[in-house]
């Protein structure tokens, strides 16, 4: 059986190549491009139920579509911290700290999405 190196042409090697610089920049420019953000803003059926600084932890009951979402404010970013929904996919997603970041509680129709101090998202659009 032959080994898997002999089995490849130098194009092939030089496609494994690209595409793995190609991710490793991809992930560099999102971590190291992005702005830390300086607010939080919760959003219900397209309209702002809040707007909090990150700065002094701080945990915010907000009534959503199911029940009343806990969303928890730190220095470093937001997260949900309990929700009502069935599967806690939001709960699970984790913090988000950096401008344009969301995490959306689906069932409950709540979005937390980080912006700048000028409230930029840093995104050009959002399709619906």
């Amino acid at each position: 059986m032959p080994r898997l190196w002999q089995v490849l042409t130098r194009a092939d090697l030089v496609l494994i190549c690209l595409l793995g610089l190609g991710t490793a920049g991809s992930f560099l420019h999102q971590q190291l491009g992005s702005q830390v953000g300086a607010e939080v803003v919760v959003e219900m059926d397209g309209e702002e139920k809040g707007r909090f600084p990150l700065g002094p932890p701080l945990k915010v009951s907000i009534e959503g579509g199911l029940g009343i979402s806990e969303v928890e404010i730190g220095p470093g970013g937001a997260r949900f911290f309990s929700a009502p929904c069935p599967h806690g996919i939001c709960v699970r997603q984790g913090w988000v700290r950096r401008q344009g970041e969301t995490v959306a509680c689906v069932p409950n129709r709540l979005i937390l999405r980080i912006v700048g101090s000028t409230g930029e998202t840093g995104m050009d659009a959002i399709s619906r």
